[in-house]
């Protein structure tokens, strides 16, 4: 401001000026006019304040959802200019930079899995110490589910099809049939899982359960048929001595013979060579009880002194 404002003849004219609290030097004109006489002016540049640089940010830590485009933030109090950066793609800043004081608004991608996860904000000037925003992002609630649900797979031997999982953590998968195989039976998050099946020796088609299960969500589970194989097992066996029935069988196998035969035995094996019983023909009549045993093709060898006959037979 001015001392004076008008006059008349000499006079002295004192300025005084309100502090400059700004880095930059500024000026202002100071105009002196009467009649007959052409202006005057005056120049006067205020010097620039010395300015301690400053930077604080409040608050120090941030805490977002899991979802995407989630939001928070914080507060820049400052008298230069700074420049803000995240050390995580994730997690994006606006505004990056800029000078005085700021709010900064903080958005995040999605977090999908089931951990939390971090990122670390820098803020950055000339002349002060670059000061630091933890954010920590919530994990994501547990996710799992498969496709399809319900599977056909073919008869023969080494048949393959294939189911996807979506998981957000760890998973296990199990097949409830021991002709149907895995490729793999645990993971972490997303997986094709192939099916292989052994061949299906029976004339109906069977079906095998896969299960799919993770931590704090429902087991999910693939229905997989497989397709009717063609019946292999020999029709009922008789001559002479021997009879060996039903064929297929459900639940039991008989063999009948037209006598007890001294030295003869009579075995029930699977396909790998495994025997399952045994007995001595002591008697005509010998029944086997297969109940816990898979559906599949079994051989039945009858050894006597004379011959040794191997016939198939089917159980469903």
């Amino acid at each position: 401001m001015l001392s004076s404002s008008s006059g008349s003849n000499n006079s002295t004219i004192t300025v005084t000026a309100a502090a400059n609290t700004t880095s930059n030097p500024r000026t202002a004109t100071v105009t002196v006019s009467g009649v007959g006489v052409a202006s005057k002016t005056v120049t006067i540049t205020q010097a620039a304040a010395v300015i301690v640089p400053s930077l604080a940010v409040f608050p120090t830590t941030l805490s977002v959802n899991a979802a995407a485009n989630s939001t928070s933030t914080f507060t820049i109090t400052s008298n230069i200019n700074w420049t803000a950066s995240s050390n995580k793609n994730w997690l994006t800043l606006s505004p990056i930079s800029g000078s005085n004081n700021a709010t900064i608004t903080v958005a995040v991608a999605a977090n999908t899995v089931t951990s939390p996860r971090t990122a670390v904000i820098t803020i950055t000037g000339s002349g002060v110490t670059s000061k630091t925003i933890t954010v920590t992002q919530n994990a994501a609630l547990p996710a799992l589910s498969v496709s399809p649900t319900v599977l056909s797979i073919g008869a023969a031997a080494n048949s393959t099809s294939s189911f996807t999982i979506t998981a957000n953590q760890s998973w296990t998968a199990s097949s409830n049939q021991n002709w149907l195989k895995l490729n793999g039976t645990a993971g972490l998050y997303n997986a094709t899982i192939i099916v292989t099946a052994k061949a299906n020796p029976i004339n109906t088609p069977r079906e095998a359960l896969v299960t799919v299960s993770s931590s704090g969500v429902d087991s999910k589970v693939i229905s997989i048929t497989q397709e009717a194989g063609t019946l292999t097992g020999d029709a009922e066996v008789t001559n002479d001595n021997i009879r060996i029935y039903p064929n297929p069988f459900t639940e039991k196998v008989s063999v009948t013979l037209s006598k007890a035969i001294p030295n003869a035995y009579i075995g029930i094996y699977n396909l790998n060579g495994v025997q399952l019983f045994y007995s001595d023909v002591k008697v005509s009549f010998v029944e086997f009880d297969m109940t816990k045993y898979p559906s599949g093709l079994y051989i039945v060898k009858i050894k006597t002194p004379d011959e040794v006959i191997t016939k198939n037979v089917v159980k469903y």
